[in-house]
């Protein structure tokens, strides 16, 4: 590494790393001279000081777009996201959980919050598969996959049954399923997120009426 600063001109450096509230490292602030010279006490008391104002304005970002309990986005988040009209198009999913009053009604709202926080790290992993998709949870048990492409039908048809797929292997302890609304719109659409809501939620009832963990589109 001092080779390659040397390369560079870097004759002294300082880093040091930032981290989110609950330990993720976020990165490294880094401090950079031509000149050689050595980083006084008062000058890296500054820069922790730096530091930390950082990871409390993650902190405060984190509080503001991420679900308290799952740590997925929230609506606020997606309604920052549809400020902007779309260069790609999109495709949104639109998830509700079959059962899942039962799982309250039966097993306690404390084991239904442990349902919705493995739901979420199902649907966080199959986001990370699909680099142009990112999950929220509206609230309750519903949930969104955003897809930032408006693919073909067959395309679409696939990655739902993905996600159901996903969602059916509870064992014999729950019975829960997933039934899903999806929504097509166009590249330079300026989408109104609330008509694409409630287009999806109409798709979504279609497929709770089809006899449920199945999807429907709009």
């Amino acid at each position: 590494m001092k080779t390659a600063l040397e390369g560079a001109n870097i004759n002294s450096y300082l880093g040091l790393p930032i981290s989110h509230i609950n330990g993720d490292r976020f990165g490294t602030l880094c401090v950079v001279h031509e000149e050689a010279s050595r980083y006084d006490q008062k000058s890296i008391d500054l820069l922790q000081r730096i530091v930390r104002m950082f990871t409390y304005y993650l902190e405060l970002e984190r509080c503001a777009y991420r679900d308290s309990l799952t740590d997925l986005y929230n609506r606020h988040y997606l309604s920052r996201f549809f400020e902007t009209p779309s260069k790609t198009g999109g495709t949104i999913f639109f998830l509700d959980l079959d059962g899942f009053k039962q799982v309250n009604d039966v097993h306690g709202h404390d084991t239904g919050d442990l349902v919705l926080k493995e739901v979420a790290a199902k649907l966080q992993n199959y986001a990370k598969d699909h680099h142009d998709a990112f999950v929220v949870r509206l609230g309750g048990d519903e949930f969104i996959i955003h897809f930032a492409c408006s693919a073909d039908q067959k395309a679409i048809s696939l990655r739902a049954e993905q996600v159901l797929a996903g969602l059916s292997s509870w064992g014999s302890e729950y019975h829960l399923s997933t039934s899903i609304g999806i929504v097509v719109y166009p590249a330079g659409h300026a989408a109104d997120l609330n008509a694409l809501l409630k287009n999806a939620d109409a798709a979504l009832y279609r497929a709770k009426t089809a006899g449920k963990n199945t999807y429907r589109f709009h």
